[in-house]
């Protein structure tokens, strides 16, 4: 089986340079649009929980199952094409801009 994920290329980074001079990146967060997962062996069928699958968000759903699965925690709340999450990263994005500190 292999998994896909599609994120923005333009994953918001956050840079920042401090009274050394020195730049260095504040905050990386990726935009999860979409993902599958596809048996590497074309003949191989494919059954997934739908319940299971259901629970998470849809940029990421297919990820996050495989994770679940073996044992990791998922984060229900990342960012992903539309929603609260998305809009805050974008908020976050522009305040950075504005000049206002951005805590990770």
């Amino acid at each position: 089986m292999d998994a896909s994920l599609a994120d923005r290329l333009a994953i918001r980074d956050v840079v920042e340079t401090w009274a050394s001079g020195r730049w260095g990146m504040v905050l990386r967060q990726p935009i999860y649009e979409k993902d599958r997962i596809d048996p590497v062996d074309p003949g191989a069928t494919l059954t997934l929980d739908p319940e299971l699958l259901a629970r998470f968000p849809e940029g990421y759903r297919h990820l996050a199952y495989l994770q679940v699965r073996v044992g990791y925690p998922v984060k229900p709340d990342m960012p992903g094409v539309r929603g609260p999450e998305v809009e805050q990263l974008y908020e976050r994005g522009a305040a950075w801009l504005a000049g206002q500190p951005v805590a990770p």
